[in-house]
């Protein structure tokens, strides 16, 4: 029951991995919907209808079988594999970054759609193995929040 549990999974966190690459956005205003709504103004929940109709019997099987209010595709499930997801690739940067004998953290503040100012943070480092200087997004703060170092 664990490992069927976990091959329905697959396709849910292979939609939001590809969101998050594509930078789709995974709900919209209000989505809270089911795979079966014929309208949802969200990505999420029609990119898994789509894997569906494209032949995923296993997830097709599961979907029918579960129970409908344990389906876990609500918004809540949503977030918790976007946490895992986000727990798993900072882990993979910050190893690549230890493993590089120079690294620079970059910070960039610029005021998004809503007027509020953010601080991007960015880490670029030398991957010896490649010979190439990647820089990947670790995340946005607040540029209003105010630092206390001590």
């Amino acid at each position: 029951m664990i490992k069927s549990n976990r091959e329905w999974l697959i396709p849910a966190v292979k939609t939001i991995i590809l969101c998050g690459q594509e930078n789709i956005p995974l709900r919209g205003h209000r989505d809270d919907g089911t795979l079966s709504d014929e309208i949802s103004q969200g990505k999420f929940l029609p990119l898994l209808k789509f894997c569906i109709d494209s032949g995923d019997l296993s997830f097709q099987k599961y979907l029918e079988t579960v129970p409908k209010n344990a389906t876990y595709l609500s918004k809540t499930t949503q977030n918790q594999l976007i946490d895992c997801c986000h727990s798993i690739i900072m882990k993979k940067v910050l190893d690549k970054v230890k493993e590089a004998k120079h690294y620079a953290v970059l910070g960039d503040e610029t005021m998004d759609a809503s007027g509020t100012e953010q601080l991007s943070v960015c880490i670029r480092y030398l991957n010896l193995q490649k010979s190439t200087i990647p820089k990947d997004f670790i995340c946005f703060l607040s540029a209003t929040d105010k630092l206390v170092l001590y």
